[in-house]
């Protein structure tokens, strides 16, 4: 499913100019119109073994209340609406 704002794929990431906020891929698919972006890095984390060309900084996929076995939280984060989003 595409992002109504930006149409782009609501499972992959999304970052902000200066990729200052980053969307969760899990929380955007659970709220199943817009991206949801959060503060970058704050609300990933970081990880040596997610370090690739796209993604220079090592930055989780999901942030970390979405790495459990746990519903994702719909109530935080900020719409890809309210935000530039990175070319």
């Amino acid at each position: 499913m595409d992002c109504t704002h930006c149409n782009l794929p609501l499972d992959e990431a999304q970052f902000t100019d200066g990729r200052r906020w980053k969307s969760c891929p899990r929380r955007s698919q659970a709220h199943g119109e817009q991206h949801v972006f959060l503060p970058c890095p704050e609300a990933f984390g970081r990880s040596p073994r997610r370090v690739t060309g796209p993604n220079p900084e090592g930055f989780q996929s999901h942030c970390t209340p979405c790495r459990g076995d746990h519903p994702p939280n719909l109530v935080a984060g900020t719409l890809c609406s309210d935000l530039v989003r990175a070319a």
